[in-house]
């Protein structure tokens, strides 16, 4: 099993590796990205990548860095809940999601690997 940090650089790395893909869908407006079902999927994975690793991180983590899981768990809880009752997912959420959710907690995340 891997410690509190090696998951923290795991995260890190899958943000940094899909960089440059959530900035090509944010370069679209959430109309645009609304009506991307590539897009969509892409974004669900790389969300529900992030949720799976804030779920296997320990409490630790999160009582020595409550910055951490103020930025973490809202996004680990919208995977949750990501799809309504019909299986479809709200991309305007998706994408705000995306355009300010994650960018936060990858700018977090770049200042704690310094």
């Amino acid at each position: 099993m891997k410690n509190g940090y090696q998951l923290l650089s795991l995260l890190h790395n899958k943000l940094e590796d899909n960089k440059l893909l959530i900035s090509s869908m944010l370069e679209k407006d959430r109309e645009s990205f609304s009506n991307d079902e590539n897009m969509i999927n892409i974004a669900t994975a790389i969300i529900s990548e992030i949720k799976e690793i804030a779920y296997a991180l320990d409490q630790e983590v999160f009582i020595l860095n409550k910055d951490l899981y103020n930025l973490l768990m809202p996004i680990a809880k919208y995977a949750d809940n990501m799809f309504n009752q019909y299986k479809f997912v709200n991309a305007y959420k998706l994408y705000d999601v995306l355009k300010i959710d994650v960018k936060n907690l990858k700018d977090f995340l770049d200042k704690i690997k310094r």
